[in-house]
């Protein structure tokens, strides 16, 4: 048998432990914080189709298709007057409801979220800070640096506070209207990718998606949970996949919205986790859909508003029987 130098065996076993030790660390990172990119971990697995919907829960109806001037649009928030602001393509446009562009603003990275903020602003995402917009003037203003690890995936503006949620961190921050950081909730949150919703009621208490946990959940602005609900299920009332539901809205009437990625679904339900309406099933959606940011707003009962990136538009759902155009 042939014998290597003791020389030879010292490196090799050196390059085996650095090699190990790398991989170890690649790993980590991958554990400890969600890869940025959506398209990265989206990609729904075989898995079986949903059962047969009743058809009383198919409540709703596409009153309008919106489209939008981007090439790839992330996130979308409505005012009640029927305009819709959208961003992505490093930008932030105001649309009306026949899909023209209104403003345009220019941003200095990609946007992951907006939302409307207090005074008037308009809030954007921007992974790692929150960027405060004058859509008078354009003017922007940046809130703190949330660090390196940072993924901020949806902002939600109440009474007295602005809710962020950091996907990266896996935590909420809560801030007052100016950007100064009030508290956080970690509440040990499970977010195996970039999808971390929150949403605003309007007694200033907030709904969290928990998607890891397949949970929807109701906490008051100091963190206390008030109610959690939710289940991994194929049928129409749980979530499927991994980690859903990765977006909330909320109705005028204090309904839930949410939206799942994977075998796509937006469905509505109350407080208590009743399932009251299927919005949209997997079929709607074009097959590489996974995006399906969601707003609402008054008009007509109660629209719906859902961002299909791969569309390129927002469609406007409202109840079977609601009529008008906003």
């Amino acid at each position: 048998m042939e014998r290597r130098p003791p020389a030879l065996v010292i490196a090799l076993a050196s390059v085996a432990i650095l090699a190990t030790f790398g991989i170890g660390i690649l790993v980590g990172r991958e554990i400890a914080r969600p890869p940025r990119a959506p398209q990265d971990t989206i990609a729904a697995t075989p898995q079986a189709q949903p059962a047969p919907v009743p058809p009383q829960l198919l409540a709703y109806r596409i009153l309008q298709i919106i489209p939008i001037a981007l090439s790839q649009p992330r996130g979308i928030a409505s005012e009640q007057d029927g305009t819709v602001w959208v961003c992505g393509d490093r930008a932030l446009i105001r649309v009306d409801r026949a899909g023209a562009v209104k403003s345009r603003f220019a941003l200095d990275g990609e946007p992951r979220c907006v939302s409307l903020g207090p005074a008037g602003t308009i809030l954007v995402g921007m992974d790692d800070h929150v960027e405060a917009i004058d859509p008078a003037t354009g003017a922007a203003r940046s809130w703190p640096d949330l660090g390196s690890k940072a993924i901020v995936t949806s902002i939600a503006a109440a009474s007295s506070s602005v809710y962020v949620a950091d996907a990266g961190n896996r935590m909420v921050m809560r801030f007052d209207a100016g950007g100064k950081l009030l508290g956080t909730i970690d509440k040990g949150f499970v977010v195996p990718s970039p999808f971390f919703d929150v949403a605003a009621a309007a007694d200033g208490t907030l709904w969290v998606a928990n998607p890891g946990n397949h949970a929807v959940q109701h906490y008051t602005p100091e963190g206390t949970l008030l109610v959690s609900w939710g289940q991994s299920s194929i049928e129409a009332d749980g979530f499927v996949g991994c980690c859903n539901p990765v977006h909330l809205a909320l109705l005028p009437c204090g309904a839930l919205v949410t939206a799942e990625k994977g075998i796509a679904r937006v469905k509505v339900y109350e407080p208590d986790g009743s399932l009251t309406a299927v919005v949209a099933l997997p079929a709607d959606f074009p097959a590489a859909e996974t995006g399906l940011s969601l707003s609402t707003r008054k008009a007509n009962g109660g629209e719906i508003l859902v961002l299909v990136p791969e569309e390129r538009a927002v469609r406007v759902y409202v109840k079977k029987g609601a009529g008008g155009d906003g």
